[in-house]
């Protein structure tokens, strides 16, 4: 993939980008006259908005009245749960396969790889006649070989790489308005603030796919309202009073409510909501909100506890005959939501891979599901044996901590002692569960040399070690390091270039970087929570690379912007490593490593 080399805004001064020219090619007539009745599928995601970040869910101060709107008329699964961050809720949701087995356990390191082997949600679609797209942001793979979403199902594909705006390696100083994104693996500058280019490509892809009479699966995984916090200012005016994280949160989530009742009505206006699937859930508990409302739950993102896993789950579909607009209180997952749709569509189902999750579609109809009454969940997104949860009815085993979420909600009381039966019911279960997923834990391999395009690893994609994962631990002088496991597709010479800082920064590696103002400069100058801070200058004097079993070493100038060593490498699987080394002989990791087959 080429690197982007010119401005943020250069493109945009002489061109106007309409919002998301979606290519379609037709499908059959015979596959037309097949799918006409099928209904239309739209899945929403927002990222990082927890249980409690809803008016319709107690919030005092935060107003949703579209989000409300939409749950009065949804079957409500109340007792619904994902993984507590983010990339393995999306690997799950994708395949109905356990974190563990589909290989995408974690937001950073190469641990974000979903295995290639496996087929996502976007894949069933299309090869069932329907129109997929997927616009937002993907943190399955990003830009690597094999990973990207427009390979992965999606049909046509506008995303942000990794795990948000400010991850690598998206173009430097992106700042969620008029940003370069990736569309169907190539970088595009797009005008507008992020929630609405992804809402006005879906409105343009779902009138098109109408237009045609083809059904259509599309997938709005919203950014918002994951950091970095940047929103149109007008929405921040009813939460000015609040700190300003707090302010611009809700008014991330305002701005995704706004554009959400905009595009029901739009789905109303054309004749499409009748016969379309809207499911919305969010990925994870809250990552902000915690502090003003949190539905009575313990934790927030990243927590094994209750509010970092419970999560709203919201289907309707005005004219498939579910039941009316309910509560349903019985244990579901995001797995489910792959054999639900299957169902609800009358797919082919595929036989290739097993999935954890069940199909509600029973359960949605107001029929009784007796499979579901006594299951048992595990949840676990690394690979440690005994770091996951284990949860059946109200019961929650976390580790070894034992709580009932019917009689304590807030998960105060550990009752482990008390209930040694179901302590032991529990772990026999995981036991059991750890030994169908535990060899299924290698590792995804980068794949390089695959095109004549240059290749970019960074330190976001670390094996191990502690990842420089965004900009402002890049800016703030973060040093660590870690290695890759890659594929080498194609033997031969291979020139390797390594960067502290992204080749469009036009830094060198010894360079301190200046503050960036971004286009919402609410917090610019807020020293605690400055998105784009100033950065730190290092005195590194030599770098080197560890390409297999080869290593050289080179050094480095003042003034240098990168340094390039050259490899032959045979094909095959191998380990990348680099160092940047100091005056004082302190060692870390290249944050940007440019691969380029000669």
């Amino acid at each position: 993939m080429k690197p982007h080399k010119t401005s943020r805004r250069s493109f945009l001064k002489q061109f106007a980008v309409t919002a998301g020219t979606v290519m379609l090619p037709s499908i059959g007539a015979r596959a037309k006259e097949r799918t006409a009745k099928r209904p239309n599928v739209v899945l929403i995601m927002t990222d990082d908005q927890g249980y409690g970040d809803f008016s319709c869910h107690g919030n005092p101060v935060l107003k949703t009245p579209n989000m409300d709107r939409l749950a009065s008329q949804s079957v409500r699964l109340q007792d619904f749960h994902v993984a507590p961050v983010c990339t393995p809720t999306r690997g799950q949701l994708l395949t109905g396969i356990d974190a563990i087995r589909n290989g995408a356990t974690s937001p950073t390191g190469q641990r974000h790889l979903l295995k290639r082997n496996l087929r996502t949600m976007g894949d069933v679609f299309a090869q069932n006649g329907y129109r997929t797209a997927l616009y937002g942001k993907w943190h399955l793979g990003g830009n690597s070989h094999g990973h990207m979403p427009h390979e992965r199902g999606f049909q046509d594909a506008l995303y942000y790489l990794r795990g948000g705006v400010q991850s690598h390696p998206n173009t430097w100083n992106s700042d969620l308005f008029d940003d370069v994104l990736y569309h169907n693996g190539k970088q595009k500058e797009v005008p507008g603030y992020a929630t609405d280019v992804w809402f006005d490509h879906g409105t343009k892809f779902a009138r098109q796919c109408h237009k045609h009479n083809e059904p259509f699966f599309l997938y709005l995984p919203l950014n918002a309202p994951h950091g970095p916090l940047l929103a149109p200012d007008k929405f921040r005016e009813p939460y000015r009073h609040l700190d300003k994280p707090t302010a611009t949160f809700f008014a991330m989530i305002a701005t995704v409510d706004c554009r959400l009742g905009e595009f029901v009505k739009m789905l109303e206006a054309e004749g499409m909501r009748d016969n379309t699937i809207l499911v919305f859930l969010t990925d994870n508990g809250t990552a902000n909100g915690e502090k003003i409302h949190n539905a009575g739950m313990r934790g927030k993102k990243g927590s094994l506890y209750e509010g970092g896993h419970r999560v709203p789950c919201w289907i309707s579909w005005p004219k498939g005959h579910l039941r009316h607009a309910s509560d349903v209180n019985t244990l579901t997952q995001c797995q489910d939501l792959l054999p639900t749709l299957i169902d609800l569509c009358r797919l082919n189902k595929e036989p290739e891979h097993q999935m954890d999750g069940s199909s509600l579609a029973p359960l949605l109809r107001g029929k009784p599901q007796p499979n579901l009454n006594d299951r048992i969940l595990v949840y676990q997104h690394n690979e440690s044996k005994g770091n996951g949860l284990v949860l059946q009815g109200k019961w929650r085993l976390v580790k070894n901590e034992l709580y009932n979420i019917a009689d304590d909600p807030s998960q105060t009381t550990n009752v482990a002692q008390k209930h040694p039966d179901v302590v032991k019911r529990l772990k026999a279960h995981y036991e059991k569960w750890w030994k169908s997923v535990e060899s299924h834990l290698d590792l995804e391999p980068f794949r390089l040399g695959v095109t004549d395009d240059e290749d970019m690893l960074t330190a976001y994609d670390w094996w191990y070690g502690r990842r420089v994962y965004n900009w402002p631990h890049l800016r703030r002088g973060d040093r660590s390091n870690g290695r890759y496991l890659v594929r080498i597709e194609r033997g031969g010479n291979y020139r390797i270039s390594l960067r502290r800082w992204p080749r469009e920064s036009g830094l060198g590696i010894c360079d301190a970087v200046e503050r960036y103002v971004p286009t919402d400069s609410y917090m610019a100058f807020d020293k605690k929570h400055a998105p784009f801070p100033p950065g730190k200058g290092f005195d590194v004097v030599e770098a080197k690379i560890r390409f297999g079993n080869q290593e050289k070493r080179i050094p480095v100038a003042p003034d240098s912007q990168e340094v390039v060593l050259n490899f032959y490498v045979p094909q095959g699987e191998t380990t990348l490593q680099t160092w940047f080394i100091d005056k004082e002989g302190k060692e870390f990791g290249a944050n940007y490593v440019y691969i380029l087959r000669k």
